[in-house]
């Protein structure tokens, strides 16, 4: 297998509680081929001063700093790491989250032993913000479907359109598939590049599923969007039903469901 470089973006604010844990998990990477780039959105706290510590004993991590533009803004930030990457995939890490060691090397093989993957993604543990106590663990998946692989492409629509059931800091894509769709997106003032990006990404390539946990997903009482869930799942609704509205023929052909009385609902036929 090939090294290719891997891009870790990852966005911080106010994230000095986690973020050495979280630039630990990727220090203890089996895969070694890796640069991690960390957005520090204007920060009140000593992040910064963390962050630094670790780039001067690590080449590989590099700080942006910037004026904080908040989460409606996210995809300035995720495209300001783009634009500064330098490897031939991105993996996303926010500075809360933390990696299993084995992550990226899972990962990289994935890449390497398929072409057709433009991304790949997997399951996460939720915890409390210590760690304490597991949550859950998402995807709650039993079947192995092929939509989770995007076969073929634009089926991983069928889950997309209901719910978005890929934990962020589990994604790797490529490079250059996410040039092809303008960079990060981010629609309808919904506060994450994740759900946007992903829609317009299931329409151009394969995923790989990969069954097993790849990190935990830090729950916490503070966390912004929690107060937003309300206007983020009307705003979300807007944005799906736009995408849908705007599928070629072929996808909406391949997809099991089916529109009525403004919702979507299973075909079972």
């Amino acid at each position: 297998m090939s090294s290719p470089l891997v891009s870790i973006i990852t966005p911080t604010y106010n994230h000095s509680k986690y973020i050495s844990e979280c630039i630990e998990s990727v220090l203890a990477q089996t895969y070694l081929y890796w640069e991690m780039i960390v957005v520090n959105d204007g920060s009140t706290d000593n992040t910064t001063e963390k962050v630094l510590e670790y780039t001067k004993k690590d080449d590989r991590i590099r700080l942006i700093n910037q004026k904080n533009i908040g989460i409606f803004k996210l995809h300035v930030t995720y495209n300001k790491a783009l634009k500064e990457s330098k490897g031939d995939y991105i993996a996303i890490l926010e500075g809360d989250d933390v990696w299993e060691k084995d992550k990226l090397e899972k990962q990289v093989e994935i890449f390497e032993n398929d072409p057709k993957v433009i991304l790949t993604w997997g399951k996460a543990y939720s915890k409390n913000a210590d760690f304490s106590q597991v949550l859950g663990v998402h995807p709650n998946i039993i079947n192995n479907d092929s939509f989770l692989y995007n076969k073929p492409i634009g089926t991983f629509l069928n889950y997309l359109l209901f719910e978005n059931p890929i934990v962020a800091l589990t994604i790797c894509v490529k490079k250059s598939s996410l040039i092809d769709i303008g960079g990060f997106c981010q629609d309808y003032d919904i506060p994450t590049v994740d759900l946007p990006t992903l829609l317009r990404l299931s329409q151009i390539g394969e995923f790989y599923f990969e069954d097993s946990i790849l990190g935990i997903w830090r729950n916490t009482a503070s966390q912004v969007t929690k107060s937003l869930t309300v206007e983020m799942t009307k705003r979300r609704k807007e944005l799906v039903f736009f995408v849908y509205e705007n599928l070629s023929q072929e996808i909406k052909d391949n997809l099991n469901v089916i529109l009525k009385e403004n919702r979507f609902a299973k075909n079972q036929d």
